[in-house]
Parts: structure tokens; sequence; C-alpha cells
């Protein structure tokens, strides 16, 4: 995976008479002040037009600060602020600020400059790295080898600072939050997780991994391994984030699917897909042409057990189930779910105490998997 590439990274400090001042940069002359060079004035940044959100007030302190510093440039900084009486004004403020094209996708390095900010801190407090003239070069030379390095590797490791652990860093490419698991889905694994599991996991994980084979739902899953419900789908939600299962819905022969007909053409053309659903579904011999003929078959309002009647599938001796699954997986079949709606108030009826607990889902909002788990 690529990452942006840092284009500047410069270290700032408030000195007690001139201000906020650019102590150091790489490459040299990428952050300026003044006027720049009016042939690439747009990739230079003027620190005097930044600099009241390179070095802020205390309320910006402390926390990651990202900003357009010009048509072309986007600096992400975290700037520090140390009290203390040793210091002239009793504090010593610095940043240092990471410099990127505007039209990159910044997030990932997001945590970098959050640690170099506390590995800063911490070594200024240790041993005054950062306020003393003799040691303040060995910056440069980290800011150096952090822009070598991460542009050329996506980590740095081994950073050597004298007097101090080492430091190591690395770029992870950053994801969206994982959905919601409902108690009704089903998670499907993707990978074979018992080959990777390691006995350092969470023990909960370990626990709910053994149950997950694509048939059970989320609440089955508790019943079953004796674990917490809530405690199952923050397990399901966590290897769902890290791409380690898939949700599907309960297979039922009530069940209703539908082929998404753009999809199943990418079926068609794709014959390690093909090969894949092959290995996947049969217990015996069959070729595709087989399997495309019966998805083909599938129409709106039929059940699986109606279509299994209609074609003599189970004569096929094909894992129905795993059939659908794949299909849900690979996008090419999609479940269509039923909603009921409640259409009248029944009184005085040995059902109605069952009426009135399941009342406020009978609204159309809620389909007949999710009732399931009420």
């Amino acid at each position: 995976m690529r990452f942006a590439p840092i284009k500047a990274i410069f270290y700032s400090e408030f000195h007690p008479i001139q201000g906020p001042v650019v102590v150091y940069s790489v490459p040299e002359g990428s952050v300026v002040s003044g006027r720049p060079n009016e042939t690439h004035k747009d990739d230079i940044v003027i620190f005097e037009h930044v600099s009241e959100y390179v070095i802020p007030k205390p309320a910006l302190c402390n926390r990651l600060v990202s900003l357009t510093a010009t048509s072309s440039r986007t600096i992400i900084g975290h700037p520090v602020s140390i009290e203390d009486a040793k210091y002239e004004r009793n504090a010593f403020l610095f940043n240092l600020v990471f410099v990127f094209d505007s039209n990159d996708k910044t997030q990932p390095y997001e945590q970098v400059v959050r640690k170099m900010s506390r590995i800063l801190r911490s070594l200024e407090l240790e041993s005054g790295l950062l306020s003393n003239k003799d040691t303040k070069p060995k910056v440069f030379s980290i800011m150096d080898q952090l822009l070598q390095d991460l542009n050329t590797y996506s980590n740095a490791e081994s950073i050597s600072v004298e007097f101090a652990s080492p430091i190591n860093l690395k770029l992870f490419q950053s994801r969206a939050p994982p959905a919601t698991v409902h108690d009704w889905q089903v998670p499907v694994q993707v990978y074979h997780l018992a080959r990777i599991v390691d006995r350092l996991w969470d023990m909960t994980i370990l626990r709910v991994i053994p149950f997950i084979n694509g048939a059970l739902s989320v609440k089955r899953i508790s019943e079953i391994a004796d674990v917490e419900l809530g405690l199952v789908r923050l397990s399901i939600q966590h290897l769902l984030y890290y791409g380690c299962v898939k949700l599907v819905d309960i297979f039922q022969y009530s069940n209703i699917y539908t082929l998404k007909s753009n999809n199943m053409l990418t079926l068609l053309e794709n014959e390690d897909l093909q090969y894949e659903m092959l290995a996947f579904v049969r217990k015996d011999e069959h070729n595709i042409s087989t399997l495309f003929t019966l998805l083909s078959s599938l129409k709106p309002g039929l059940t699986v057990k109606e279509w299994c009647e209609e074609h003599d599938v189970r004569s096929l001796n094909i894992d129905i189930r795993r059939l659908f699954v794949f299909g849900v997986l690979n996008n090419f079949l999609y479940r269509v779910h039923k909603y009921p709606v409640t259409s009248s108030t029944t009184v005085g009826s040995p059902t109605s105490m069952d009426l009135k607990k399941l009342s406020r889902f009978l609204d159309g909002k809620h389909h007949f998997d999710g009732l399931y788990c009420h």
C-alpha cells in the first residue's frame, strides 16, 4: 500500500523575543519567512501565514491541528506547551509539522504526528533535548531520517537518540469504522482463522472463533459459546474491522433471493471466481453451467424451498446454503426481506400479550430476521 509522500517537515519554537520561529526545515527552503520565489510560490509555505496555528494559543495546544497553508500544501502538527518556571515566560512551546500536497490523504500520518509530539515532549522533559542549544541540532537529523524513511519504506526504525530509546514508527492504512453487528446476522470466515489464531488474542475472540461456521447467527453463537451477547457482538465487530469475517443473513428455506444481473456478468467473465464457487458449493463433481442455470432460475417471490422443489436441487448434491452464502458475499445475489406491519389491534385474544410485546417491531421497519432475535 502506497502512502502520500511527505513534502517537507519543519520544527518550530516560540522564541522569547522573536516569537514563533522556524528552527529547522527538511528540505531546507520548504518553509520561508517573507516572499517565496514566484516560480514555486504555491509549493513553499510562508511561515507568517500559518504561525498562529503552528505555535498557537493554549486552547489549540496538545491537540492535532491541520490546515491548508497554500493552494497546494496542507500542514499537520501537534503543538506542545510545557509549563515550567525554568523556561523564559515559564513555558516552552514547540511543534514538529509535516507538510503534504493538499490533494493527498493524510489520515494515516495523524498517529505518526501525535507520536512524534509525545516523543519530543518526553525527550525535552527527560534531557532538555529541545531547549538546550548543544543538543537541539539532533532534532534536524531526526527530521531528515523521518522524511527519508517514511517516504521510502512507510516506516522509520531505530532512529537513535542519545540517552533515550530508539524511535520506531510505522504507517498503517486507515480503515472505515466497522458496520453495526446485529444479533440475527451470521459471520462467515474470510480466512481460515484456526490457522492464524494466536493464544495471545483476546480471550472472548478465542472462545467465539470455533463457532463462526457460516451457519450460526451472532445470538446463537452467544448461546452455544456461553458468552454474553454484547461481548460476542464486539468480537465479531473486531474481526469484521480487520477483514477476517463478513456478515450474511440467517439461511432459511423460506428466504427469497434475487440475482443482481450486472454483477452476474462479472461471474460469467471471471473464471477464477467460477472455480472458487465450484470448490465452495459442490459435494460431487459439477460443471459451472449447472450452477449458472440454477442461479438464473431464481425469480422474485420464489422461496428457496420452492426453488429446490421446482428444480429438484437436492438430487444434484449441492450444498445449497453455501451456494447462497457465496452469492451474497460476492454480490451477485441479494436477500429480499419481508417487513411485517400490524393491521389492527387484537383485543381479548390469547395472543394479545405476545402482540403487545411485538407491536413496537410491527412498523414496517423491522424484518423477520430481526424479530427472530427479540
